[in-house]
């Protein structure tokens, strides 16, 4: 739905587009058509009192005309009454309302010069829709309204009073009405930021629940911290933990727009000091004391708080910063930081096997998967190897658990140092290793499992431990799980025939 207004030039002409005040809904819009439903009740009230205390026709021409703004009014209040009880909100424009305020004040205007003043009550009621229009309407469309409403004045005033006069009585009531909808736009508009910034808070802690990028998830809800603040441009600080520096992590909308190492150092201080920074138009927010759950507990237990924002010292309608509300934010992305941190390492967990710190089954899958879709675009092969230690069981009932546990932690350690960068390890379950290797075949991951053979192993009793293993390499078109059950099975052959041996070939 068309909602905003502004200014914008076609073909090197300047357009002024009309806007609602805020964001519309079907509850706003209907309060908008219930303040312009008044000014359909107004005018017929009026006409009564005016007659009770002798309103002539002075001007038939003019009657017609005001009936024509009025009926017009009807037409237009009631079709768009209907879509809005149709629910079709996109049909209810801000122009439409607009030409509603127009009409009234024409209707008013018309009316007023057609059956005559009653001590300047005419002039009065033309006024009343302007200043209704600072309830519903953006800056631009109650200007445009303003500026109907001065031609009405004009044409209605120098047709009841004499030119001299109708001049002053034109610019008292169009300068009074101005001041009176200025005013009320000026305080609904303080009303409406204020909305519109709780309404962005409320959209970064659902963000803050969702996050698991830090800071890059800030991108997408970059405009709503800056509408949370009330400002158009801001920087990060965060000290990541107790004792180290505090460093910069986010800036929006660019990273020049100031030094960058000034706003750290102020950051920093207002970390330390526990209190808004204000340097050279500038000013650096903590995350407020009173909002302590935002921060780790070494931080809090320091005394300290680990992120500020920085901000210009004027917000958009160059009034001072809120602080608080700045605040506010800082503890919120205070909140997101821990959270990511948190899911961060918790995403580690669950793909790390606790005993030996390899990846665990779940991540194996994970990267078997991926690496098979790049094998399968580059056309590289991709082989997988299977392995299991010999005997394990029995040294584990013999020695303990603890040495079997210690056996699996050294033999992991002495593979991980004979594989590549781009290879991995996985403990696929009790003594089974997995390798997913990567620009690979069936001759490279036997010469690597030999060099494994010749790291010589010994088990803690000072015996040499041996291994078999099976190895697959993907055919182009087997899933994850059919390739690993085929390494799988050259490990049975591998076993089979007197385990300490590579498999490869049924």
């Amino acid at each position: 739905m068309d909602h905003g207004g502004g200014v914008e030039r076609r073909h090197g002409v300047r357009f002024v587009r009309i806007g609602w005040k805020t964001q519309p809904t079907m509850r706003f819009v209907r309060h908008v058509l219930q303040s312009v439903t008044v000014l359909l009740l107004t005018i017929p009230v009026w006409v009564a009192v005016g007659a009770i205390n002798g309103f002539a026709v002075r001007s038939l021409p003019a009657v017609v005309v005001g009936a024509g703004f009025f009926a017009s009014l009807v037409a237009l209040n009631v079709w768009n009454v209907l879509a809005l009880r149709a629910g079709e909100l996109a049909r209810i424009r801000p122009v439409g309302a607009f030409a509603e305020v127009s009409f009234a004040i024409g209707a008013y205007a018309a009316l007023g010069v057609g059956l005559g003043p009653v001590h300047g009550a005419a002039l009065f009621f033309t006024c009343v829709p302007a200043v209704a229009a600072a309830f519903f309407g953006d800056n631009h469309l109650v200007g445009c309204v303003l500026g109907v409403l001065a031609v009405a004045l004009a044409v209605q005033a120098g047709l009841l009073y004499p030119a001299a006069e109708a001049i002053t009585v034109t610019f008292a009531f169009a300068a009074g009405t101005a001041v009176l909808a200025g005013g009320t736009q000026s305080i609904l508009n303080a009303a409406v930021r204020d909305m519109d910034r709780l309404s962005a808070i409320n959209t970064l802690a659902a963000t803050a629940s969702t996050l698991r990028h830090w800071p890059g998830d800030l991108v997408p809800v970059a405009q709503d911290l800056a509408a949370a603040m009330d400002v158009d441009r801001y920087a990060v600080v965060e000290r990541p933990s107790l004792g180290s520096q505090a460093r910069l992590v986010f800036t929006w909308p660019h990273g020049d727009w100031v030094a960058l190492s000034q706003a750290v150092a102020w950051a920093d201080e207002a970390m330390r000091t526990d209190r808004p920074v204000i340097r050279a138009g500038l000013v650096a927010t903590p995350v407020p004391r009173s909002t302590p759950s935002a921060v780790p507990d070494a931080l809090v237990d320091a005394g300290q708080v680990n992120l500020a924002v920085v901000t210009p010292r004027r917000s958009t309608v160059r009034v001072p910063v809120d602080t608080r509300q700045t605040g506010t934010v800082a503890a919120l992305l205070a909140a997101m930081s821990s959270r990511a941190v948190l899911v961060d390492n918790l995403t580690v967990l669950a793909n790390t096997d606790e005993l030996t710190g390899l990846a665990n089954r779940r991540r194996f899958f994970e990267v078997l998967e991926r690496d098979i879709a790049r094998a399968a675009r580059a056309g590289k092969p991709l082989a997988v190897a299977m392995i299991d230690l010999d005997h394990f069981k029995a040294y584990n009932d013999r020695y303990g658990h603890s040495a079997g546990d210690a056996l699996l932690r050294r033999f992991a350690t002495s593979v991980v140092g004979a594989i590549r960068a781009q290879d991995l390890l996985a403990r696929y379950g009790g003594e089974e290793f997995v390798l997913v290797l990567p620009d690979t075949d069936v001759v490279g991951a036997d010469h690597l499992l030999h060099a494994v053979r010749r790291a010589n192993l010994t088990a803690a009793i000072g015996q040499p431990v041996t291994f078999s293993a099976g190895i697959a390499v993907w055919d182009g078109s087997e899933a994850p799980d059919e390739l690993v059950l085929r390494a799988d099975q050259f490990l049975y052959a591998a076993k089979s025939a007197g385990r300490d041996q590579v498999a490869f070939t049924a």
